[in-house]
């Protein structure tokens, strides 16, 4: 565009232009070095001017240009419209997401108590098989851990022998304790049956045996002597004779009246003393056999305890031995699948870091092994439409690596609770959604942590009347759309339903094929400041929303209307649904 100021601006860059230099020839030297000077200073001098000029002058075509654009008159002839069409409007939630396995293997440090420090791991990325080292931890700790525990066990287990001899000998010398004072006791019980049943019935008869023996020999003798006084009397014996057999009468008398007193003593007090005294040392028997029980078991028990004690603290010994063998043994890791190694990543920063030297605590995760063979997307769906989402619901993915690629998926779970997003945006609230992918291609080349993008197919409304978000927008809950009359607009309260990324359902205040404007929240956010321009100049209450006739209804209608936005015309997926533009 030759305009009045380019070419002004022309015609002042060719006046400055220096001109060629009208000097006579044959200057000296002097005269010519000084020309020279002389000619480049007022040549940076020009160059100075032009600039400024040229400045001067570009900025003020800007701002004649600029003029253009931005009267409302050229704002008017630029109005963009749409029409109110009846089509189907398919509801699809669309969000980023991140793909995983979804069999991912998972090690972690299994090295229980402090921290512990990394001194080897194989390089993330690396292929491991099952069974292969990948991770080596410091044992250093755990070996001097494991020779003291070692000492200490193989005390205990010493402990535990001599409890289980001594255990041993109380029972032995019980059981030899308690058989002989048994046999005692029974000796006892013996000897008084033995003597109440025995010895005294014998004693008795011999007493009375020995009584009747006298007797006969009292008779005897007597007779005897009887005998003995005939014959001394007829003269056949002598008196000597006599007197002999008068003396064994008086021995026999005697005798007999030893073996009568002697029975009655042994009935009367050597058998009762007798039978007393082995009573006594029958109980005593059994007595002494009571104690020896008690005693021997006892001491039976109390070895028993010593060496459930001395057991138990080797058992202890060991469990603690066998435990720190364990830990000694999980120093080393080894990779329990096959797969790629992949890092465990946290995000608080280098610090925890999984590399070499780095100190990990019981249980933290340091790396996982994904099946490639079985992956999914992980998306994170925010609460305003997570409502909508089920498992069971088709989805198509669509990698960044792989655009030309769409995967069928399908909704598999949908988090309970949300995630919150941290303290910087604590209100935001987002629950975690997995996506499967049924039937994965092979050699299709997916990682773990690339980038998709997901479009969950909600459902679709068929025949219903939609427009562009664009031509609705939101005042105190309230939705509002601009509707061309010829020259005129019209702002009208519609009633919205479903939405997506592009249109949005309504569901009162508009008819099939009347023309709406796309820039609803422009002209809704020019009624309310001009309804409060008013407000303060008049003093007036009520709201623009409220009223209608208020509102200015006359615009001059666009030279030339755009093509109105077409409905599609299949429910394919659609960029997920949005809330219709609020301005408020």
């Amino acid at each position: 565009m030759n305009s009045p100021v380019r070419l002004a601006a022309a015609q002042i860059s060719t006046e400055l232009e220096p001109q060629p230099s009208k000097s006579s020839a044959g200057p000296t030297a002097l005269k010519s070095l000084s020309s020279k000077v002389d000619y480049r200073r007022k040549k940076s001098n020009s160059t100075f001017y032009l600039r400024l000029i040229a400045f001067l002058v570009v900025v003020g075509g800007f701002a004649w240009i600029g003029r253009d654009y931005l009267s409302p008159k050229a704002r008017k002839s630029e109005i963009i419209i749409a029409k109110v069409l009846r089509a189907q409007l398919p509801i699809v939630v669309t969000d980023r997401g991140e793909l995983e396995s979804a069999e991912n293997i998972i090690g972690r440090c299994e090295v229980e108590g402090e921290r512990v420090k990394i001194v080897k791991i194989v390089p993330e990325g690396s292929l491991v098989k099952k069974g292969q080292p990948v991770v080596w931890l410091d044992s250093e700790p755990f070996q001097k851990d494991f020779a003291k525990q070692e000492i200490l066990w193989k005390q205990a287990e010493g402990k535990a022998k001599a409890a289980k001899g001594d255990l041993e000998v109380s029972i032995n010398k019980g059981e030899t304790d308690i058989d002989a004072k048994d046999l005692a006791w029974k000796l006892a019980k013996l000897d008084l049956h033995k003597y109440v049943e025995g010895d005294l019935k014998v004693e008795v008869d011999d007493k009375n045996g020995a009584i009747e023996l006298s007797r006969k020999e009292l008779r005897e003798a007597e007779d005897n002597l009887i005998h003995i006084r005939v014959m001394v009397a007829k003269g056949l014996k002598q008196m000597d004779e006599l007197r002999q057999t008068e003396l064994q009468v008086q021995s026999k008398k005697f005798s007999l009246s030893s073996n009568e007193n002697k029975l009655m003593v042994l009935e009367k007090f050597d058998k009762e003393r007798k039978v007393t005294e082995l009573q006594a040392k029958a109980r005593d028997a059994e007595r002494d056999l009571e104690r020896t029980k008690k005693s021997s078991a006892a001491s039976i028990e109390k070895a028993k305890s010593d060496l459930e004690a001395s057991e138990s603290t080797m058992k202890l010994e060991k469990a603690t031995l066998d435990r720190i063998e364990e830990q000694l043994k999980k120093t080393v890791m080894n990779a329990p699948g096959d797969g790629i190694m992949v890092y465990f990543r946290t995000p608080w920063g280098d610090d925890t870091r999984i590399q070499a030297g780095a100190q990990l605590f019981p249980q933290q995760q340091i790396f996982t092994l994904p099946d490639l063979t079985k992956m999914q997307v992980k998306m994170k769906v925010h609460e305003s439409v997570v409502k909508k989402i089920k498992p069971g619901l088709s989805a198509s993915i669509t990698i960044d690596a792989i655009p030309n690629v769409i995967l069928e998926g399908k909704v598999k779970t949908v988090a309970t609770l949300a995630q919150s997003q941290g303290w910087r945006n604590a209100s935001v609230k987002e629950y975690d959604t997995i996506i499967e992918i049924p039937k994965l291609p092979e050699n299709i080349g997916l990682k773990p942590g690339m980038s998709s993008e997901v479009k969950i197919s909600i459902q679709t409304l068929k025949d219903v009347l939609i427009v562009p978000v664009q031509s609705v927008s939101e005042r105190d809950s309230k939705h509002y759309a601009f509707v061309m009359h010829g020259q005129d607009i019209e702002q009208r309260e519609v009633k919205v339903g479903e939405s997506n990324e592009k249109h949005i359902q309504i569901l009162e205040g508009l008819s099939e094929n009347e023309t709406v404007t796309q820039d609803a929240r422009i002209r809704l956010t020019e009624v309310i400041k001009k309804a409060e321009d008013e407000k303060k100049n008049v003093g007036g209450s009520n709201s623009p929303l409220e009223k209608k006739d208020e509102t200015p209804k006359k615009e001059e209608a666009p030279k030339a209307e755009t093509p109105p936005v077409e409905a599609p015309k299949t429910p394919a997926a659609t960029p997920a649904p949005v809330a219709a533009p609020a301005s408020k």
